[in-house]
C-alpha cells in the first residue's frame, strides 16, 4: 500500500513526520459503459449545453454561475494565485469527541510515523497517541494540500495503535434541519412509549463492521463471474406468497406490539435451533 502524502503532524514545537494512507477502499462492483455492438468501452465526450459543440479540452475553462444568471469565467493562473501553499497537519486544540458530530465527518486516512524522515518520529507518534487516549480527547487539525484548505479531526483508531485523520466539512457546508412538523407537540400514550422501549431493548447488541457486507456488489461480481464462465443466469421469480404476508395492522400501538412479538419469536427460535440461526447468519 503506497502512501498518498508524506508530511508532518505539528503540535507546538513537537513535529512528527508521518505518512498518510487512505483508510477507504472504494472497490465494490466496478461497472463501466460499453458499446453493445462491438464491446468497446464508451468514453465521456464533453459537450456544450448551449451550442451543442464538442470543444477541445484546451478550450474548456472553469467558472461559476451567479444568482443573477451571469457566468463568470476564471483562469488556472488566477486560481493558482489564491491557492495556499502546502502545510503539515497543524493541531489547533483538543476537544471532547462527543462535540464532533458524525454529520460533519468525511473520508479518513491512517497516519504512520515516517522514521526515514525523522528518527524520533515513532516515539513522538506514540507520545501523542497515548496522550489522546489518556485525555479522552480528539485533536482539531488544519492543513492545506494541493492548494485546498482542510479542517480535520485527529483521533485514535479502535486498535489503540494507529492515529486516524478524518476530514470535516466546513460549517457553511452543513445544512441546518428545518422541519416545521417537529416543532408541533405530539401526544405519546404511556403504553406506546413502553412498547417502543421494549422493541429497542429487544434489538440491543454490539456493532461489528465485518457483519455487514455489500450484497449488491457481491451479487454483481458473482453475475459477472458466472457470465464469463458461460453460466446463463436464471430469471428471478417476482411476487411473493400471500400466505407469508404479515398481519394487517392499522395503528401504531398494534404495530409496536407485533414488532415486539416478532423479536421475541426470533429469540425463541434461535434458542431452540442455534445451528439454524448460525447458518442463516452466514448465508
Amino acid at each position: 500500500m503506497r502512501s498518498k502524502w508524506n508530511t508532518t503532524l505539528d503540535l507546538g514545537l513537537l513535529s512528527v513526520a508521518v505518512k498518510t494512507f487512505a483508510a477507504r477502499d472504494f472497490g465494490g462492483a466496478q461497472l463501466h459503459q460499453y458499446h453493445e455492438g462491438c464491446g468497446g468501452e464508451v468514453g465521456r465526450q464533453a459537450y456544450c449545453k448551449t451550442c451543442g459543440a464538442q470543444p477541445e479540452w484546451s478550450a474548456i475553462v472553469k467558472g461559476a454561475a451567479r444568482e443573477d444568471g451571469e457566468v463568470v469565467l476564471v483562469t488556472d493562473d488566477e486560481l493558482d494565485e489564491i491557492r495556499g501553499e502546502a502545510t503539515g497537519y497543524e493541531i489547533l486544540k483538543f476537544v471532547p469527541a462527543e462535540q464532533i458530530s458524525p454529520l460533519i465527518l468525511d473520508g479518513g486516512d491512517y497516519l504512520e510515523p515516517d522514521v526515514k524522515r525523522g528518527k524520533g518520529a515513532a516515539k513522538a507518534y506514540v507520545l501523542l497517541r497515548d496522550a489522546l487516549i489518556e485525555s479522552d480527547r480528539v485533536g482539531v487539525v488544519r492543513y492545506t494540500h494541493r492548494g485546498v484548505s482542510h479542517i480535520a479531526v485527529l483521533r485514535v483508531h479502535h486498535d489503540h495503535k494507529t492515529l486516524v485523520l478524518q476530514n470535516m466539512v466546513w460549517s457553511d457546508q452543513l445544512r441546518a434541519p428545518q422541519f416545521e412538523i417537529l416543532d408541533k407537540p405530539v401526544t405519546i400514550a404511556p403504553k406506546e412509549a413502553k412498547l417502543a422501549r421494549e422493541l429497542v431493548e429487544s434489538m440491543l447488541g454490539d456493532f461489528n463492521h465485518a457483519d455487514y457486507v455489500d450484497e449488491y456488489a457481491a451479487s454483481v461480481n458473482e453475475l459477472i463471474d458466472d457470465k464469463a464462465a458461460g453460466v446463463v443466469p436464471e430469471p428471478s421469480v417476482s411476487g411473493k406468497d400471500t400466505d407469508d404476508d404479515p398481519a394487517d395492522v392499522s395503528d401504531l400501538l398494534a404495530k409496536l406490539e407485533a414488532s415486539v412479538k416478532a423479536r421475541e419469536d426470533q429469540a425463541t427460535a434461535k434458542t431452540r435451533h442455534p445451528s439454524k440461526a448460525r447458518r442463516r447468519k452466514t448465508a
